[in-house]
């Protein structure tokens, strides 16, 4: 009976030992989870952050080519104004260039007309 009870307290004991290493085993593994969990948790959160700045970019990118546009679009506006003007300004000049040369060859025209009645009143004198 002796035996019995050295047997029975050695498979206690190994019992006893296999159920410390299962519960170790158990605390590894449920450490190891909360590690993963972590884990989870941070690379869930790295990924909302880059969705989040990939968000802004998008924001970014749309009101930087919004502006460009209005640039563009004021500088098209300026360049066509300028324009306008320039074409104002010399039509205007063309147009007082042509009225002092209708001027000029009008009062040469007149001077040749006068000289002409001059010559044809003493030619008429002369007749």
């Amino acid at each position: 009976m002796e035996i019995t009870l050295v047997v029975l307290a050695v498979l206690l004991a190994a019992a006893g030992l296999g159920l410390v290493v299962l519960f170790r085993a158990r605390d590894s593994a449920v450490r190891a989870q909360h590690a993963a969990e972590r884990e989870l948790d941070v690379a869930r959160e790295k990924l909302s952050e880059a969705e989040n700045r990939r968000g802004d970019f998008e924001t970014l990118r749309r009101e930087s080519l919004q502006a460009a546009q209005a640039a563009m679009h004021k500088t098209a506006l300026d360049l066509s104004s300028k324009l306008l003007e320039d074409h104002k300004r010399e039509n205007a000049e063309t147009k007082k260039e042509s009225e002092v040369r209708v001027q000029q060859a009008s009062q040469a025209f007149v001077k040749q007309v006068d000289e002409l009645a001059k010559t044809v009143a003493v030619l008429h004198g002369q007749v």
